[in-house]
């Protein structure tokens, strides 16, 4: 389990099966992946490649078959139940497709909401919540409520709930899937803004172009990390032929 000094995510042969039905499901076969600290990496693949696994067992969502996750120096599987929520809680930072915002709350108590789980006080919570929203791009809709917003809208306040923490991983799976391209855009360029400021990210996209916000793109193919491929060797340069002698016609 060593990982560099420079490592936030260390993942090691990775291996989920799920049972469905009279099926056995190997949605991870293998997989191994490094993050560096600060950097932002995103994870491409066909559907079923096995990306969303991967990334909720980075994230502590879901526990490997085999293999083992190591995040910011901690072994999630040797963490007990109530210990891995409060790193999640406090560690992790988690955006995903559909918004996972409560309908009854405004904008910036959406923001505020994982650290009043955490037992803080909703009231106390207000001004990091707002100077995030601020942060986002939606300082004019602190206090509108998710039916009043679009849906990049949306998904700028699930980033600034995901940010409240301060978490060293933020955990992104499709961000801009259900976005305009406009939207989409902005999303990806705060997400690029945190990265360039630390923070390490690692994002799930089928989106190639939504990929290369990030500093590297992994590829996933049957549960397996594909490994790069290998420089050629740069070839010598070959020598021209010599000028073939062309025959004389003989008169006859």
């Amino acid at each position: 389990m060593n990982a560099g000094a420079g490592t936030m995510i260390h993942a090691a042969n990775i291996f989920k099966t799920y049972e469905r039905g009279d099926t056995i499901v190997h949605a991870l076969q293998g997989a191994h992946l490094e993050v560096a600290k600060g950097e932002f990496c995103s994870i491409m693949g066909p559907s079923g490649s096995g990306k969303s696994t991967l990334l909720h067992l980075l994230g502590g969502l879901d526990n490997p078959s085999t293999g083992y996750v190591v995040v910011d120096g901690v072994d999630l599987a040797d963490m007990p139940d109530d210990e891995l929520t409060m790193f999640r809680r406090r560690r992790l930072g988690f955006v995903f497709q559909f918004f996972n915002l409560l309908p009854s709350m405004t904008a910036w108590e959406n923001a505020a909401l994982p650290l009043m789980l955490d037992g803080q006080r909703l009231s106390k919570l207000k001004p990091r919540a707002v100077d995030l929203l601020e942060r986002v791009g939606l300082g004019d809709r602190v206090n509108h409520k998710p039916s009043q917003l679009s849906g990049g809208q949306l998904q700028r306040v699930a980033l600034a709930r995901a940010l409240i923490a301060n978490p060293v991983v933020l955990l992104a799976d499709e961000p801009t899937g259900n976005l305009d391209s406009e939207a989409g855009a902005e999303v990806l360029q705060l997400l690029r803004s945190a990265a360039d400021d630390g923070l390490t990210i690692v994002m799930v996209t089928h989106d190639r172009n939504a990929a290369n916000v990030g500093h590297r793109i992994v590829e996933l193919r049957d549960g397996r990390v594909l490994q790069p491929p290998a420089r050629a060797a740069k070839a010598a340069p070959r020598k021209k032929p010599a000028p073939r002698k062309r025959a004389l016609a003989t008169q006859s």
